[in-house]
């Protein structure tokens, strides 16, 4: 399930531009019931060694004006903030806290509730196209002379796909407790162009992903995992959350701005 918040300022407001650990602490904060936001911190679900914690979120989605050189970015007005879960208790609770409060606070800085949206999207079609609303991200540990590099990938390599695919695998193993009747998964690339690269930090580790445009495929269960629990890695730092291009979503982030959003640090990669 997914919930689509609108959050109004009349004077704007400013975040550090890697925000995503706000907006993080912001969802934690939220939930009402203590137990839920100490287990998903602390624990999360596991897939025998590996643990996941099954909730993403977008990026805010508005009219802004980034300043590189204090590393600020200031929404001006409103700003659209999107979250996911394939349990739907985590959102109601969420949902529970934005329903009751006529304001928020991000970073401090107090933002009105203006309008709370809900899709539950269930594809009934092995096929769909997807706008990212947060960076895909996929990556391989290795040692390379005793250091530990990180490789990321990008929507133009094979281990994109691969590694998009083993991910979604997991999660649809958390979520129904067995692996999906046809694990096939493909996604590629629809309008995806340099501008897309988005490098971010989050605390100490920076983190390359990719927004754009996707076609995704396979079984509408394993599809809906990707909706509700993200693609690829590190889903609940804020990466991966997608909405089908002809979905209510799609279209109220549309229409407050852009929809691409920035990057911390400017790159020039192939498209």
């Amino acid at each position: 399930m997914q919930l689509l918040c609108i959050l109004h300022r009349q004077r704007g407001f400013t975040l550090p531009i890697s925000y995503h650990e706000i907006v993080q602490q912001f969802f934690y904060q939220s939930l009402c019931q203590r137990e839920i936001a100490s287990f998903l911190r602390q624990e999360g679900l596991s897939d025998g060694s590996r643990k996941m914690k099954l909730f993403t979120f977008s990026r805010l989605i508005g009219s802004y004006t980034l300043n590189y050189e204090h590393k600020t970015i200031t929404f001006h007005g409103e700003a659209v903030l999107v979250f996911a879960s394939p349990v739907d208790l985590i959102i109601w609770d969420l949902a529970r806290t934005l329903l009751n409060s006529s304001t928020i606070s991000l970073a401090d800085i107090d933002l009105q509730v203006k309008d709370v949206f809900f899709e539950d999207i269930h594809p009934n079609k092995d096929q769909m196209d997807v706008l990212m609303l947060s960076p895909i991200t996929v990556y391989q540990t290795h040692i390379i002379d005793g250091i530990k590099r990180t490789v990321y990938f990008d929507p133009f390599d094979n281990h994109f796909q691969q590694l998009i695919s083993e991910n979604l695998r997991r999660k649809h193993r958390i979520v129904f407790g067995k692996d999906p009747c046809d694990a096939g998964f493909s996604i590629e690339p629809v309008e995806v162009s340099s501008n897309d690269k988005k490098i971010l930090r989050f605390r100490d580790t920076v983190i390359q992903g990719w927004m754009g445009k996707y076609r995704i495929g396979g079984d509408p269960r394993l599809l809906k995992i990707a909706l509700d629990a993200g693609l690829g890695s590190k889903s609940s730092q804020g990466f991966g959350l997608a909405v089908p291009t002809d979905s209510l979503f799609s279209r109220i982030v549309v229409e407050h701005g852009s929809v691409f959003g920035h990057s911390e640090e400017k790159s020039s990669i192939r498209s």
